[in-house]
């Protein structure tokens, strides 16, 4: 019986010691204090992502560091190759040769993958005469399409580009996910989209270098774009571009066409339960201002993630690409501002107020309308009100108006009921923010007005109809021999104050 019990105590607990090691594992791998991002290091440090090799054939050797089993892939070139192709943790020597070049500078890529991540880099060879690889700034294609319209043109020169991308496909602020804005060294800048089903839209910070030869080139309404073929653009991702410091006046003269840009010191003007998207146009536009009073227009495009959400009430960073429309018909240029994630719009400092003062105080309150007109029947209007006050009321002077402020939406709503008298009558609504008055007004006035019923009203007591006179009963007055029949309007009432019957004064609306 001991013996038996022994054995169980001895199997349970060898089978607690058989579980520690998983219970270690699976606790190190929740920890996220415990994960170690997968990392590679090599050396050489290539600059800009980049190893150039000679016109002659010859070999590099690279030595790789990793936290993780590891692996590499090419961009399927036949002019380079590189061994070993895996390995486990820890320090590595790799070797990567290229065959001689007997045409033109070339270029290729290689991607070291470590678990979950990814990490690419470049080989570039000279051409035969010994020169690099040359890319053609941005700026000369800005040029070209120039006097370029939508129907486009198609490259014949041997052009070649290299550019980051500045913008986020996923947050749905472009007309379509392969709808790139990029942007090279020289800090020139325009749009790249992707030929259809040539590949998947290109990640924020990518780098891509591409061959220009046989692709379109178009200006949209002062936007320039080039079509690439997915497959054909050599990527590396996670090439860090920091935005360029700008200021609304920059924006507004011009000087940052379709950069990548951040200001400081900008908030939205109008910002209290405002959404980011709603209606129905393509895209919302809201102006944002600095302390100088400059504003420009920010665009949201109908798709965007966050559309639903209210705008920032607060003041701070705009990250954004300075986009920029030619009116077709007038000619006219508008700079406007494109933020491409939420996290682009960082405004979590207080509010100011433009031109200084208390930005506590209500700069703005109107109503879309200071006048109202119902016809006889009556109905329901709405206002709407534009304000960075925190709340409003709205009162009526009429008991036939009945008024509701709705503060989140910024509408109020005015149900008048149907006239019955023969009169128009009139009434005033006053509307009144609760702020500290400044360069908004305290109150607005907005006059009502109902049109008459159109009918003439019947005096008390009398059912209408004909006026059957038989004859006259004061004395004096000619009596009436015989029952006569008119058709006639009455024009007093029947009955006075005291509710006592008094002649009628009648007119069958002909002379005498």
């Amino acid at each position: 019986m001991q013996k038996t019990l022994f054995a169980k105590i001895l199997k349970g607990v060898s089978l607690f010691t058989l579980m520690l090691p998983l219970i270690g594992l699976q606790s190190c791998k929740d920890d996220p204090h415990n994960y170690d991002e997968p990392k590679v290091s090599i050396e050489p440090t290539p600059q800009n992502n980049t190893f150039v090799f000679e016109q002659t054939a010859g070999s590099n050797e690279l030595t790789i560091k990793t936290n993780r089993k590891w692996s590499i892939s090419t961009s399927g070139e036949d002019w380079f190759a590189i061994t070993p192709t895996s390995g486990e943790v820890g320090e590595h020597k790799i070797t990567v040769t290229v065959l001689a070049n007997e045409g033109e500078a070339r270029e290729g890529q290689f991607t070291i993958t470590a678990s979950s991540k990814k990490f690419t880099f470049n080989i570039q060879q000279k051409s035969k005469s010994g020169k690099e690889i040359e890319y053609t700034p941005l700026s000369v294609l800005i040029e070209k399409a120039k006097n370029v319209g939508q129907q486009g043109i198609t490259i014949d020169e041997d052009l070649r580009i290299r550019a980051v991308v500045t913008t986020h496909y996923q947050a749905k602020q472009f007309p379509f996910a392969a709808f790139h804005y990029i942007q090279d060294a020289q800090g020139n800048a325009m749009v790249a989209t992707l030929m259809k089903g040539s590949g998947d839209p290109i990640e924020f910070g990518t780098q891509i270098t591409a061959s220009l030869k046989g692709r379109k080139l178009s200006n949209y309404n002062g936007t320039v774009q080039i079509e690439l073929d997915g497959k054909e653009v050599v990527k590396v991702p996670n090439m860090a571009i920091e935005p360029k410091d700008a200021t609304l006046q920059d924006v507004l003269d011009g000087k940052c066409i379709n950069q990548y840009i951040r200001i400081k010191g900008v908030q939205f003007k109008t910002y209290n339960n405002v959404l980011y998207y709603d209606g129905d146009f393509s895209t919302k536009r809201h102006i944002v201002e600095d302390k100088e009073g400059h504003e420009a227009t920010l665009e949201i495009w109908k798709n965007c993630v966050w559309g639903g959400e209210k705008v920032a009430t607060g003041s701070g960073t705009l990250t954004c690409i300075a986009t920029t429309n030619v009116s077709a018909k007038s000619g006219k240029v508008f700079h406007n501002l494109r933020p491409t994630q939420k996290e682009d719009i960082a405004f979590t400092e207080a509010r100011f107020n433009v031109g200084g003062g208390d930005p506590t105080k209500v700069s703005s309150f109107s109503v879309s309308s200071t006048s109202l007109n119902f016809n006889k029947e009556g109905g329901t209007q709405t206002l709407t009100v534009t304000t960075d006050a925190a709340s409003f009321t709205a009162t009526a002077s009429q008991p036939w108006l009945k008024v509701t402020a709705d503060v989140p939406n910024n509408k109020v709503t005015v149900v008048c009921e149907k006239n019955t008298s023969a009169e128009e009558r009139t009434a005033t609504l006053k509307l009144e923010h609760n702020g500290v008055l400044r360069a908004a007004p305290k109150t607005i006035t907005v006059n009502v007005s109902q049109s008459a019923s159109g009918e003439t009203p019947q005096p008390k007591g009398w059912d209408g109809g004909v006026i059957k006179l038989r004859e006259a009963s004061k004395a004096g007055k000619t009596k009436v021999e015989e029952e006569l029949t008119i058709e006639a309007v009455v024009l007093n009432n029947i009955r006075d104050n005291n509710n006592s019957f008094k002649n009628l004064i009648v007119s069958d609306g002909k002379a005498g």
